[in-house]
């Protein structure tokens, strides 16, 4: 079951309060024919309004990966601003000419949400997410001041590789 899960987020905030990109959510192929859904992990709804917009919501099938696929092409910078469930919210805020980018991943617990609270059950769920392609960048306008992730050699572009048993900010 390696390489089960698929998680690419690379958005680009413009100049212009808007937010380009896309958005991946899926899992294997061989996953996905066990009747499991993408839907059950993705977390897109808690992150931003998916009615906005700009916003173009797809069925994603490459490289293996069976999910969805969103592209975002200059949604408005509100429309992130949620407070977010499960996944604790993120949002863009622009004041004059700072924006600030909040908001969490946590893979920190064991608990993936999974009903199955037994110890093959957990082990399932730990194997699935250790192997998992998580990848998120975020391109700004301006260059980057501080950040908990890794600046691009340009400095605009700020990425993250998470990884189970993390909780990125």
């Amino acid at each position: 079951l390696t390489g089960c899960v698929k998680m690419d987020r690379a958005l680009e905030i413009n100049s212009d309060k808007t937010v380009s990109g896309t958005m991946i959510y899926a899992i294997s192929d061989a996953l996905s024919e066990l009747g499991t859904t993408s839907e059950e992990s993705d977390p897109t709804t808690d992150l931003f309004d998916t009615s906005a917009k700009g916003v173009t919501i797809s069925d994603y099938k490459q490289d293996g990966y069976t999910g969805t696929k969103i592209v975002l092409d200059r949604v408005p910078m509100e429309a992130f601003n949620k407070a977010g469930g499960d996944t604790g919210g993120f949002q863009i805020i622009r004041e004059e000419n700072k924006i600030t980018l909040k908001g969490e991943l946590d893979l920190s617990s064991a608990d993936t949400g999974e009903v199955d609270d037994s110890e093959w059950g957990a082990a399932l769920a730990k194997s699935l997410f250790a192997t998992a392609d998580l990848d998120i960048s975020v391109k700004f306008p301006v260059k980057v001041l501080s950040t908990t992730g890794t600046i691009s050699e340009d400095g605009r572009t700020v990425s993250w590789k998470p990884q189970l048993g993390e909780k990125v900010d």
